[in-house]
């Protein structure tokens, strides 16, 4: 069902009705009573708050998913004002695109404000650029510099806007529709929910219907409200006891093959795709061993981490969804929790044996995980400085089936992530895994890293990752053989090192993710 367009959906669910099988829906998250305009922070707004406080006027937790439209049959013309219409009801279904954040007597809050304090085009910025006369290779330069400018402008989170919307004409048969957003109201799904409601809306109107969408049972601020008001203040003080213990000690940072300079959040990304071999290799060793392949894929980084100078004690954040209620699958909003894992590589266990480490590690942090992470990282470092070893240098995000590109009728779709030139971390993976394949980018602190360093760390990764699920009893000691620690600032080859036509460089600020007909 989550694969169904929403019309689908929609008419699916109406003849289920019809039929007396009508999906039961649980009612775990209620509706705020009073339905007030203001509510508490979710857990994962909560840590996003607390850093923007540490760093007001950041621009770091931006994101952008740019949308491309291409003519796919002669004279389609993309019509504007319907796609404007089309988003303005994106905005009144979605309260949390129209919420600010602010400090009240108990806490931070956030409130929602109407329709009427949120007009398109006036407090949400909606710019519409035809840039046709710049000529096609300037158009597609000056589309780069406006995304780009988009992105790097910092939100106030006590105020609207948090987010801008761009549509501009690149050439007769192409439109580009940007949205960056601040990630307080949205995450990677939150963009797939709101293109599909777009392109199902957009239809809609063209075609002189009224929207096919069901109302929302709930809203973000209901789900935020349910978790403020689950979490019990006792339970946190006895989980935070166990993070102390988890995080106690030395935190040493990863031995990088990096430049002798401070991270400043600078960045850029490098693109990578999985060969088809690495795939099958991947899907194979995951079924003989009745693994998931994310397990496989942060084992991994676990043992590349530990060839680049020989540490047994590593960390690595990942993202944790928080959507685990049927009202949340189609709702918008920043459902995610940092989890940090830290796997002890003594003792020259082999790729197996740090499988089941992560795994087991994995499984124990879930049952802590409810814990907001900013009260995790206060409890660890009740005073805050900047020559502090971040808890968090490495990350990988491994997802499965992303987005499917939206379906205008009469045109070809893709989807771009814009390239904010930021790096959250030193070194993150964002991997994901659809449509018989692997892709993604590797996004890196350019104070840190070269772009040949980064490209190499990437290749060595997928050449570990081949190793292991090749030769899973491969003990880290082999590894480090084969794969020796790279001097600074760059590194030295690997005996097993990717075809270098598959270093696939990255565009300018925008990442191409696919792309297919939807006539």
């Amino acid at each position: 069902m989550a694969r169904l367009t929403p019309e689908k959906l929609a008419l699916l669910r109406k003849r289920m009705a019809a039929k007396g099988i009508e999906k039961k829906r649980s009612a775990v998250i209620p509706r705020r009573e009073g339905a007030s305009d203001e509510a508490p922070l979710s857990n994962g707004q909560s840590r996003l708050w607390f850093l923007d406080q540490f760093d007001p006027g950041s621009s770091l937790y931006n994101d952008s998913l740019a949308l491309t439209i291409r003519a796919a049959e002669p004279g389609f013309e993309l019509d504007v004002d319907a796609f404007r219409r089309a988003f303005a009801e994106v905005l009144r279904r979605h309260e949390v695109l129209r919420t600010s954040f602010h400090n009240g007597p108990t806490g931070p809050v956030q409130h929602i404000h109407p329709v009427e304090e949120a007009r398109l085009g006036e407090e949400i910025p909606f710019v519409v650029r035809d840039l046709r006369e710049l000529g096609e290779t300037n158009a597609r330069a000056e589309l780069e510099r406006l995304l780009l400018a988009d992105v790097q402008e910092p939100f106030q989170l006590d105020r609207l806007p948090l987010l801008r919307v761009l549509l501009a004409r690149v050439t007769d048969d192409e439109w580009v529709f940007g949205l960056p957003i601040h990630h307080i109201v949205s995450d990677g799904v939150s963009y797939s929910i709101i293109y599909a409601e777009l392109a199902a809306l957009y239809r809609a109107y063209t075609a002189g219907r009224p929207s096919p969408l069901e109302e929302l049972p709930i809203q973000f601020a209901d789900f935020a409200a349910w978790e403020h008001g689950k979490l019990d203040e006792a339970w946190i003080e006895e989980k935070l006891g166990f993070w102390k213990r988890y995080l106690g000690g030395d935190l040493p940072r990863i031995a990088w093959p990096a430049k002798d300079a401070q991270p400043k959040n600078r960045g850029a990304y490098h693109r990578l795709r999985f060969s088809d071999a690495l795939y099958s290799a991947l899907q194979r060793f995951c079924r003989e061993n009745e693994v998931t392949s994310n397990w496989v894929l942060m084992a991994a980084y676990f043992v590349m981490l530990h060839t680049l100078g020989g540490q047994e004690d590593i960390r690595i954040g990942t993202p944790s969804s928080t959507r685990k209620h049927a009202e949340l699958e189609g709702l918008v909003g920043f459902f995610v929790q940092t989890v940090l894992l830290r796997v002890d590589l003594s003792g020259n266990p082999s790729f197996r044996e740090v499988l089941a480490r992560t795994r087991a590690t994995a499984l124990e942090v879930s049952k802590v995980e409810d814990v907001p992470f900013d009260r995790v990282v206060r409890a660890i470092r009740p005073q805050r400085r900047n020559d502090q070893v971040p808890l968090i240098q490495a990350w990988i995000a491994p997802m499965k089936d992303l987005m499917d590109p939206p379906r205008i009728p009469g045109a070809e779709t893709s989807y771009e992530i814009v390239d904010g030139k930021i790096a959250r971390f030193d070194f993150a993976i964002i991997l994901d895994e659809a449509r018989g394949g692997v892709t993604g980018f590797c996004e890196y602190d350019t104070d840190l890293f070269e772009p040949e360093v980064a490209a190499e760390l990437s290749d060595r990764y997928q050449a570990i990752l081949r190793q292991a699920v090749d030769h899973p009893d491969t003990t880290l000691k082999l590894f480090r053989g084969t794969f020796p620690a790279p001097a600074k600032p760059g590194l030295s080859s690997g005996p097993t090192p990717l075809p270098r036509t598959q270093r696939r460089r990255a565009p300018k600020s925008m990442q191409r993710v696919k792309r297919r007909p939807t006539t």
